[in-house]
């Protein structure tokens, strides 16, 4: 059947199975190969199995044309509509890869990654995995577990293309350098650069000092920033560091600020098309253990000003930041981070916190850098989540 474009879209319509408020745009070519497999797929006996495939590629893409209509707190389909496994609110982490367009997400059943053509692949079953990654190209997924008896978490690079984890090592946090097959570990209070080819992974660079926890890049992955710490017990602080990434290798570290004696830094992300940095002050390393989260702070790289928010984020694991992926890297794009009952807009001309339905939790928010639709995981008293749209912005 040759159905135009609208067509196409009406045919989806009429059989539920469009999302109507999802922040992509709407992929035709894809949708057509689609529209032909159900095609096949419905005319043989297992045409029960064929819609249930055709449910999980339409989660793994959440590919719709743009919104016409903007509704605040808009459901967009259930992130739960797969018959297996089943997703928990409170312990759901997802993350789309920005070339392949498969689907990752982590629940109580361990670390699943969902294909277009509506297969899945149980990647890990670990219970305690989190925070998935994808590289840029969407070729290596890495993704963290817990670590044992108090030690930091672990962790792992999974190669998508030859299905094997290529990379375990203990992590306190990681970040893809745009562009790249490189990612920034924080790892036994060094930072590395890890770099991977096929199934190889290997240490290109560790930079001196100690640093307490937090890496960032900026959007078009030529500025790296951390947080060293200096000082001994009673009077350490840290002090937030950049170098930045040449054809001849990194420049030589410089600062940026320096924490009040007795305090940490937790970098959370560079400003698009600046080097303007978010992140909050840890007063006396103690974020980690407040359960209302701190205010959140940016330094203006011009002036050398610290702006404070009125309002607070959770710390550290309850920090998503989104943009740069799910829906594939954009430089210089905006980017959301979400914490608790606060979802934060940041572009270059703005730092604005969104509105949650009352009572409900965002999780895992993403933004579409064309049009600046937020999207999140709503969730409440640990019932299962919803993808919905936030706000709409033009």
């Amino acid at each position: 059947m040759n159905l135009s474009d609208k067509e196409l879209r009406d045919w989806f319509d009429k059989k539920g199975l469009l999302p109507l408020q999802a922040p992509v745009m709407f992929d035709y070519e894809r949708w057509h190969q689609l529209r032909n497999e159900i095609d096949r797929e419905t005319s043989t006996p297992h045409r029960r199995a064929g819609w249930w495939a055709l449910g999980v590629a339409v989660l793994a893409g959440l590919i719709v044309w743009a919104p016409q209509h903007h509704v605040a707190s808009k459901t967009a389909f259930p992130v739960n509509s797969a018959r297996k496994p089943r997703l928990p609110a409170l312990t759901l982490h997802l993350a789309k890869a920005s070339e392949f367009g498969d689907f990752a997400f982590a629940n109580a059943e361990g670390l699943w990654m969902t294909t277009p053509v509506g297969s899945l692949v149980h990647v890990s079953s670990n219970t305690s995995t989190t925070n998935p990654l994808w590289s840029y190209n969407g070729q290596y997924l890495a993704y963290q577990t817990s670590g044992l008896y108090g030690a930091n978490p672990m962790l792992h690079i999974y190669n998508r293309i030859t299905k094997a984890t290529v990379l375990s090592i203990s992590a306190v946090s990681y970040q893809w350098q745009p562009g790249h097959d490189v990612i920034a570990v924080v790892q036994n209070s060094a930072l590395r650069l890890i770099t991977l080819q096929g199934n190889v992974a290997a240490t290109s660079k560790i930079f001196p000092g100690t640093v307490d926890g937090s890496v960032i890049w900026s959007s078009n992955g030529t500025y790296l920033a951390y947080s060293l710490t200096e000082g001994t017990l009673g009077g350490r602080h840290d002090v937030a560091t950049e170098v930045m990434a040449t054809t001849a290798g990194f420049s030589t570290p410089k600062t940026l600020f320096i924490a009040p004696k007795g305090d940490g830094i937790w970098l959370a992300a560079f400003i698009p098309h600046s080097h303007n940095i978010l992140y909050w002050i840890d007063e006396q390393y103690s974020l980690s253990f407040m359960a209302d989260g701190a205010p959140l702070d940016l330094w203006n790289a011009t002036t050398g000003r610290v702006i404070k928010f009125p309002f607070m984020l959770p710390y550290r694991n309850y920090l998503t930041l989104g943009g740069g992926q799910p829906w594939g890297f954009m430089a210089g794009g905006p980017r959301v981070i979400s914490g608790g009952k606060s979802v934060v807009l940041i572009n270059h001309q703005q730092v604005r916190r969104l509105t949650t339905p009352k009572g409900m939790e965002a999780i895992e928010p993403t933004i579409n850098p064309h049009t600046q639709e937020v999207a999140a995981v709503l969730a409440q008293n640990n019932e299962n989540a919803a993808w919905n749209l936030l706000t709409a912005y033009h």
